[in-house]
């Protein structure tokens, strides 16, 4: 979900900046989250790992960008 300008900083504001590094695990498809997550700056892969062990990207999720609603809303 890109969400617009005005409530970017809103989100920003309301929460705790965590920074990630080239490579890191941020969130698995699996897990319970209790957290919501907003790029607020570079980009996150999304990907799965198919039965053959191969890495299949599905999106890559820039600035502005929320994921892990779904799972935080379940919770």
């Amino acid at each position: 979900m890109k969400i617009n300008d005005e409530l970017f900083d809103y989100f920003k504001q309301a929460g705790t900046i965590k920074h990630y590094q080239k490579n890191d695990i941020i969130y698995m498809q699996e897990d319970d989250s209790t957290n919501l997550y907003l790029i607020l700056k570079g980009r996150v892969r999304v990907f799965n790992i198919n039965p053959m062990g191969e890495e299949v990207t599905f999106e890559f999720l820039e600035k502005g960008r929320i994921f892990g609603e779904s799972s935080f809303f379940q919770n």
